[in-house]
């Protein structure tokens, strides 16, 4: 889909043609498509992107694109694993612990707080590791104990940042697989650039539009319409809800582990056959 489709379909709809003395010019088509594209994918987590960029080594968190979620991070191939909680559970507040058994200095381009060379936590001054590297773990493996060395490699969140403990040595690739806020569409209009989101989006991005073109009027009765178009907009995001759950299962799904001896199923004691 181009933006010029998206142009098209909201000046078919409104009955705006696209002359020299046009109520809506292609740029301010263009702005409205821009917010309610954005809205929609805020609404919707969809469509989902990879993220991928080199370490430049002698740093440890780096600077993300605005984005509404983070699914899985790897490592030059390696699982990373999130850690609820960021700083404050690496550091064992949760716990009371608020670690401060580490020996060293915060390493160049480390994450923790500089000028001190010991009672630090064990997370900041952890040496920069090349990935992939060896860890072994049980199931369950530790969520939310502070850090220690040995541990998996975890990622943490503060403000527009992610970090990684340990440190990434220079050229590991990091890949992030996350939903992204789309990119601003590019002013003046560039009708062939194409936008993000699939087909399927057309109309609640149009309806959209619409809401907001129609209530500028100042007019009650062209404002009626516009609200007619708001609720055309509901509706269109919660099919698209609907859509996005049918095609693909829900990752925040309980599964349950079906090769055990006997379990419980509301009050019904399984058999070895399941």
């Amino acid at each position: 889909m181009q933006v010029q489709d998206i142009l098209n379909n909201a000046r078919d709809l409104s009955n705006t043609p696209n002359t020299n003395n046009s109520r809506w010019s292609n740029d301010m088509l263009t702005r409205r498509a821009d917010r309610a594209i954005k809205s929609l994918v805020a609404r919707i987590y969809f469509p989902e992107s990879r993220l991928t960029l080199t370490a430049p080594g002698n740093e440890q968190e780096f600077d993300l694109p605005e984005m509404h979620a983070i699914y899985r991070v790897y490592l030059n191939g390696q699982i990373c694993v999130e850690v609820p909680g960021n700083v404050d559970t690496l550091e064992g507040d949760q716990i009371h612990f608020n670690d401060q058994t580490g020996q060293g200095a915060v390493p160049a381009g480390g994450g923790g707080a500089a000028g001190g060379t010991f009672s630090q936590p064990q997370w900041a001054i952890q040496t920069p590791l090349a990935y992939p590297y060896l860890n072994s773990w049980g199931a369950p493996s530790p969520v939310a104990q502070p850090w220690f060395a040995g541990q998996r490699p975890r990622y943490y969140r503060r403000g527009g940042y992610i970090g990684f403990v340990p440190a990434p040595t220079a050229g590991v690739i990091i890949t992030i697989d996350c939903v992204r806020v789309p990119t601003t569409l590019t002013i003046p209009t560039v009708l062939t650039q194409t936008v993000v989101v699939p087909d399927n989006f057309m109309d609640a991005i149009t309806y959209r539009m619409l809401d907001e073109m129609l209530h500028a009027d100042r007019d009650q009765a062209t404002a009626a319409i516009g609200t007619m178009y708001g609720q055309k907009y509901e509706q269109e995001v919660r099919r698209l809800r609907t859509w996005k759950r049918q095609y693909a299962i829900e990752d925040d799904q309980f599964q349950m582990l079906n090769y055990r001896g006997s379990y419980k199923i509301g009050g019904f004691t399984s058999g070895d056959y399941w």
